[in-house]
C-alpha cells in the first residue's frame, strides 16, 4: 500500500503576484508515484461587509484580461501555474516547460468532455453555472434547510502534477537514482482575480431564474419578519438561498387609501422546506429581525429579494505538495519520457503570416497556439470576425497537405483529421469538437450557444529526424480581424536519461 507524504514549499507564504514562486524537494532515497501527487495551495478567504453581521457570501474565481478586468474564460486549475521546471541532483534538467497555463488549456479543451469537466467540477477554482443557471463557490457549506450557519472554509487548490510535468504520468519516479529532486513553479496568481457573486443588483443574472427572487403575499397583522416563495423548489440544489445569506428585501404595504414601500437589508436565521399543503415545495425564509410591519387591512405585496454588497478576498497562505509513495521499487537504467519545448514568438498582427520555425530532431509533435490578446491564455479565433481562416505546414520543404487546411466558421474536415492525427500521436483523448470556450458568466443552455467564441488548434505529428527541421507555418487571416499576434509553439520531444 502506497502512503503519503506532505512535503512543505522551501517558500513561505503567503504568496501574491509578486511573490508567486514555488519549490519543494523530493527527497532522493524513493521512488515516487506522481501519477496521484498534486501541488496544494492552501487559501483562507476574508468577507466583510458595512453592516457587520458576519454574513455568509458567495464568490466566484475569475480570470483577468488585459486591462485587469473579467474575461470571463473558464480555466482549470493548471492554468495557475505558467512556468514549471523539474532538476535533480544527478541529472540535472529533467523538464523546463514554459507557459504551461496556454498549454494544459488548449489541450484539456480537447482532450475533456462535458462529462469530465463535471467529474472534477467539486474541487476546480473556476465554475460555470451548471444546470440549475447557479453558481456557488467551492469553499462554503451553504446550508439550504434547517438554522445551522453556512460556513466559509479554508480552501485548498489542487493541481495535478500530471498537468505540469510529463514525467509525472510516471508512477516510479526513481529518486534513489535521481538524488533529490526539485519542482520549481511559477504561479500566475496576477491574473487571478475574485468576484463577487449574487451581490447588489444580480437578482435578473445570477439567481438561477428571476422567479425565485418574488415573494408570496402576506396580510398577517404585526411584524413581519419571514418570507415565503412563490415558486415550489422539487430539489434543494435549485434554491439560490441559504442560512446566514444578506438578502435585500423590498416591496409595498398597501390598504385602500395609501401604498407605502419598503427597503431593507435582513439575515436569513433559518429555511424550512415546506413539505404539505397547498405550499409543498416552497421556501419559508426567517429572518434574524422583522423588516416590515403589517397593519389591520393592509397588505404586503410586490416583495422581492436581491443581493447586497459586500468585499471578498482569497489569500493563498501556504504551498505544499502531496506526495504518494510508491509501493514497490522498481529497478530502473534508463528513464524514456516525452516533454515539451516552448517557443514564443509575435505575429506583428500579419492576415498573412509565414515563417520558418527549427524543431529539434527528436521532436515527434508541433502545437502552434495563438492565445487571444485579451486573456492571454485561450486560444480564440477571434472575437468578431473569423481570425484565422486556413493555415498550411511545411516541414523540410515538402507540404504536409495537399490543401489549406481551413479553420474558419466551417471547418474543414482536413482541419479535424489535423487535429485527430496530433492527439493521437501525443497519446491523448480527442473527446471535444465543439471548439466554444465557455464563459464563466452564462447560464448552462448557452454555453455552447456564445458568438463568436469559436476555438483553434493547429498541431500536427512531425517524423524523428537525424537533424534538426525546418518547419514553415502559415496562416491566412480575414483583414480588419487582428491578425497573427502571440504565437506560442510547443515541440513535444522524447528524451532518454541514463541513470
Amino acid at each position: 500500500m502506497n502512503s503519503a507524504l506532505k512535503l512543505n514549499a522551501l517558500q513561505s507564504g503567503p504568496f501574491t503576484a509578486q511573490k508567486n514562486l514555488v519549490d519543494v524537494v523530493l527527497p532522493a532515497g524513493k521512488q515516487y508515484d506522481l501519477t496521484k501527487s498534486y501541488l496544494n495551495l492552501v487559501c483562507s478567504m476574508t468577507q466583510t461587509d458595512a453592516s457587520g453581521t458576519g454574513a455568509t457570501y458567495n464568490w466566484a474565481a475569475n480570470w483577468k484580461d488585459s486591462a485587469g478586468g473579467n474575461s470571463h474564460n473558464q480555466f482549470c486549475n493548471a492554468a495557475l501555474v505558467k512556468n514549471c521546471r523539474m532538476t535533480s541532483d544527478r541529472v540535472g534538467i529533467l523538464e523546463d516547460r514554459r507557459r504551461n497555463d496556454v498549454l494544459i488549456q488548449q489541450l484539456k479543451t480537447y482532450s475533456n468532455n462535458d462529462d469530465d469537466f463535471l467529474g472534477t467540477r467539486y474541487k476546480d477554482l473556476c465554475q460555470i453555472y451548471g444546470q440549475g443557471n447557479l453558481k456557488f463557490a467551492p469553499n462554503i457549506e451553504f446550508i439550504k434547510e434547517g438554522s445551522t450557519k453556512s460556513r466559509v472554509s479554508d480552501m485548498q487548490i489542487q493541481i495535478p502534477l500530471k498537468d505540469c510535468f510529463e514525467l509525472a504520468n510516471h508512477s516510479n519516479l526513481p529518486c534513489d537514482k535521481l538524488g533529490d529532486t526539485r519542482l520549481h513553479f511559477e504561479l500566475n496568481l496576477d491574473k487571478l482575480r475574485i468576484d463577487f457573486e449574487m451581490g447588489a443588483g444580480t437578482r435578473t443574472t445570477e439567481w438561477g431564474n428571476v422567479k425565485y427572487t418574488v415573494m408570496a403575499e402576506d396580510t398577517t397583522v404585526g411584524p413581519v419578519s419571514t418570507l415565503t416563495t412563490t415558486e415550489k423548489f422539487e430539489d434543494l440544489g435549485q434554491s439560490p438561498f441559504w442560512v446566514n445569506q444578506r438578502l435585500n428585501i423590498q416591496g409595498d404595504i398597501s390598504d385602500a387609501s395609501a401604498t407605502t414601500g419598503f427597503n431593507e437589508d435582513k439575515l436569513i436565521n433559518s429555511i424550512e422546506w415546506l413539505t404539505s399543503g397547498a405550499d409543498k415545495g416552497k421556501l419559508k425564509l426567517t429572518m434574524d429581525s422583522a423588516f416590515t410591519d403589517i397593519s389591520a387591512g393592509s397588505t404586503m405585496k410586490n416583495v422581492v429579494v436581491d443581493g447586497t454588497i459586500a468585499e471578498v478576498s482569497l489569500s493563498v497562505n501556504e504551498a505544499e505538495l502531496i506526495l504518494e509513495e510508491s509501493g514497490t521499487m522498481e529497478k530502473q537504467d534508463e528513464l524514456v519520457y516525452s516533454t515539451y519545448l516552448n517557443e514564443e514568438d509575435n505575429g506583428s498582427s500579419l492576415t498573412s503570416f509565414s515563417r520558418l520555425y527549427n524543431c529539434e530532431e527528436n521532436a515527434f509533435n508541433l502545437l502552434v497556439c495563438l492565445p487571444d490578446a485579451s486573456s492571454d491564455l485561450v486560444c480564440v479565433n477571434g472575437t468578431g470576425a473569423t481570425q484565422y481562416e486556413d493555415y498550411r505546414i511545411r516541414v523540410d520543404n515538402v507540404d504536409l497537405t495537399n490543401r489549406k487546411v481551413v479553420a474558419g466558421a466551417n471547418p474543414s474536415p482536413l482541419y479535424y483529421d489535423r487535429a485527430g492525427m496530433y492527439m493521437l500521436n501525443a497519446n491523448l483523448p480527442l473527446k471535444n469538437l465543439i471548439e466554444v470556450a465557455k464563459r464563466t458568466n452564462e447560464l448552462w443552455d448557452d454555453r455552447y450557444k456564445t458568438s463568436p467564441r469559436k476555438l483553434f488548434f493547429m498541431g500536427t505529428p512531425l517524423s524523428q529526424t537525424p537533424q534538426r527541421k525546418l518547419v514553415q507555418l502559415s496562416i491566412n487571416g480575414a483583414s480588419g480581424a487582428g491578425g497573427v499576434n502571440s504565437i506560442q509553439l510547443y515541440k513535444q520531444i522524447v528524451k532518454q536519461v541514463k541513470l
